[in-house]
């Protein structure tokens, strides 16, 4: 450890630091002090930040002068930057893409009369306010003409029970006890549980296992890695990586592994963890 002195001139505290690592502050307050009116180099800037009007709701706000000189700051705030990016993606050639294809086949006067003739909100009941169709199984991704156009697969919504339908879990039924249960939209689930799946008979010939990791017993969807699931076979893979690196001292004392393709190289000096601890040790080899 060697002592360093902040390099923030409103504090000039000194503080440790290992001799390996370049701190230049004793805090990331401080840090973020020294940033101010400089530029993403670090360099001063000339003139400070002036205010400057949101693109999204248009209040005056005060952007820090780094994020002006590298084209950011042009939002007040986390809520109008998300508002920006959405505008920006329904702007974006994919979202285009969509829309071309649900008009292409006469998407606009289908829905204008499914809402003409529904005239509520099917979920909440809801009458007088703004209706949108929505789609129970998404076209898009197979560009299924059926599932665009199939009335079943229609409901008419209103906006705050439309963006529940887009952000919330989908219903489906188990296969085994035919219970009806939620699961994320972007997964396809066939069972409530991991009873119902051991007692269905695609999953019931196999001979139940013991998890290699955490030694739970559980039924087998095919012969393969000896894990109960996915987060026993990754964490068996990282240990597993892990064991394999070898581990080396640097000449400040700290204790690192590298991997073994990297520690075959051969190189003039001793190990190092780091670049700045390899241009002391190449100092003192030579």
């Amino acid at each position: 450890m060697v002592q360093k002195l902040c390099e923030n001139e409103a504090c000039k505290a000194p503080f440790e630091s290992h001799a390996c690592r370049k701190r230049r502050f004793c805090s990331r307050a401080c840090m973020g002090a020294w940033k101010v009116n400089r530029d993403h180099h670090g360099a001063p800037l000339p003139t400070p930040a002036t205010e400057r009007p949101c693109e999204t709701c248009g209040a005056l706000f005060r952007p820090l002068t780094w994020q002006v000189a590298v084209g950011y700051g042009l939002y007040c705030s986390r809520k109008c930057s998300g508002e920006g990016r959405r505008k920006a993606e329904k702007n974006s050639a994919a979202y285009k893409t969509r829309a071309a294809w649900y008009q292409a086949y006469g998407w606009a006067n289908l829905s204008r009369g499914i809402r003409t003739d529904v005239g509520h909100c099917e979920k909440c009941g809801q009458v007088e306010v703004a209706l949108n169709v929505h789609h129970k199984e998404d076209p898009y991704p197979a560009r299924s003409v059926d599932l665009l156009l199939r009335r079943d697969n229609l409901v008419v919504l209103c906006e705050a029970c439309h963006g529940q339908a887009h952000s919330q879990k989908v219903q489906t039924a188990c296969e085994t006890c035919q219970t009806d249960f939620l699961h994320p939209r972007s997964r396809k689930a066939r069972f409530c549980s991991l009873a119902c799946r051991d007692a269905h008979p695609d999953f019931a010939a196999m001979p139940p296992r013991s998890c290699g990791r955490c030694g739970r017993t559980y039924q087998p969807i095919k012969t393969g890695p000896a894990y109960c699931g996915i987060t026993c076979s990754a964490a068996a893979v990282s240990d597993q990586k892990k064991a394999a690196r070898p581990s080396f001292t640097c000449p400040c004392g700290r204790v690192f592994t590298m991997p073994p393709s990297q520690a075959a190289r051969p190189r003039k000096g001793p190990p190092t963890c780091s670049r700045a601890c390899r241009g002391l040790a190449s100092q003192k080899h030579a």
